[in-house]
């Protein structure tokens, strides 16, 4: 398990900058923001960037006003009386609820694992193929941290499939690799190494530089 952590801050730390550099140009997007729908949009989207870099505390801040707005809006009549509009927003919301639950991930998993699963019962009734796929890897890795191996590996699995139905290299990349540093956990190393080089196959094709590096290392860990 002190690999497995290692790597997680290992794959993120070198684009650390980068976030940090995003989390300061949405804030100036959201000051100038003039809807409530685009409020919403970049409060969830600053609230997932913060949580890309570890600021949990900042995560949950911004994720708790997308609530507060995202419950607003569902609330209004003008949303009300237009099913694509409610939709849009009901998914907005899911996001605001499922971004609270990522700021608990590292400490109370048990509180995260309860909302990720409220969040994708509302992604099912939306249809929202990407949200069940980010959930769904969440709760792999919520249960990681648990050291729930078992269970964080059909999580992963769901995710990976979604994102194969998808379509999205970089996220079933990621999902090889993450899906490798949970079977090392488990001792399964044959596995391990298997599924990692699938994750540096792909990370080659879409040419990812930084990801081919933290694949080599997870090579030496496996």
């Amino acid at each position: 398990m002190k690999h497995l952590k290692l790597l997680f801050f290992l794959l993120f730390f070198c684009c650390g900058n980068i976030l940090a550099q995003n989390v300061n140009d949405l804030g100036r997007q959201l000051h100038l923001a003039k809807s409530d729908t685009a409020r919403l949009r970049l409060l969830n989207t600053i609230s997932t960037a913060f949580f890309n870099v570890y600021e949990y505390d900042s995560c949950k801040e911004y994720a708790e006003k997308a609530l507060q707005l995202s419950q607003q809006l569902l609330s209004s009549t003008m949303v009300n009386e237009n099913p694509e509009y409610t939709l849009y927003c009901k998914n907005l919301w899911a996001k605001s609820l499922e971004n609270l639950a990522s700021s608990f991930m590292a400490i109370h998993t048990q509180t995260a694992i309860d909302s990720f699963k409220n969040v994708e019962k509302i992604y099912s009734e939306t249809g929202n193929k990407d949200g069940l796929a980010s959930v769904f890897q969440k709760l792999g890795e919520t249960y990681a941290n648990q050291n729930s191996y078992e269970s964080s590996l059909v999580y992963l699995n769901k995710s990976l499939k979604q994102y194969q139905q998808i379509g999205n290299r970089t996220k079933i990349a990621y999902l090889y690799y993450v899906i490798a540093l949970t079977q090392r956990g488990m001792a399964k190393y044959g596995d391990a190494l298997e599924n990692n080089l699938q994750a540096l196959a792909i990370a080659r094709e879409i040419k990812d530089s930084s990801f081919i590096i933290e694949c080599l290392l997870a090579n030496g860990f496996i």
